[in-house]
């Protein structure tokens, strides 16, 4: 069984702002789920326990940068690193390395739920957390895990939470 590297997210999100407080450390996981861009040198899990979400199924993305201010623009785009890397929301999916599957926060705004990624590692080349950081971002909508054209919204439109990673 191979070591996970664990992102537990504990966030409380209102309408207006959300800050989210990620810790990684090392943890046990069961083998990850086939499919993917491919194994990026590590099994990282991703812990949401979040209250106050809206209602519904929300996209979830790690993005480039570690600030979460404003509109949360200030994360920067959908981690996506190399050399045909590309940072759009709307361009490159499923594909991209930062691209979590979506989660579903019940009628009362709550979400418990466990993910894995191979597509990350917390420590190498695909890694998110570099000299300027990296951040969880959950959007207002679903991401259709389908390209779309710059602008569309199909990686989830608007960021109504997001969280720096701090290792």
């Amino acid at each position: 069984m191979r070591q996970a590297q664990s992102i537990a997210v504990a966030i409380a999100l209102s309408a207006a702002s959300a800050f989210v407080t990620a810790q990684v450390q090392p943890a046990p996981a069961p083998a990850p789920p086939a499919g993917g861009r491919g194994d990026g040198g590590g099994l990282v899990q991703v812990v949401y326990n979040l209250q106050g979400v809206p209602p519904g199924t929300h996209g979830v993305h790690i993005h480039t940068v570690g600030r979460c201010e404003g509109d949360f623009a200030s994360a920067g785009g959908h981690f996506d690193p190399g050399p045909a890397g590309n940072a759009d929301p709307d361009l490159n999916h499923p594909y991209h390395s930062g691209d979590l599957p979506n989660i579903v926060a019940n009628a009362t705004g709550a979400v418990t739920a466990t993910s894995y990624t191979t597509r990350i590692n917390l420590g190498g080349p695909l890694s998110p957390i570099d000299a300027d950081g990296a951040a969880i971002v959950i959007h207002q909508n679903p991401d259709t895990n389908q390209t779309g054209t710059k602008g569309q919204g199909v990686g989830g439109g608007t960021a109504i939470a997001c969280g720096v990673i701090v290792k």
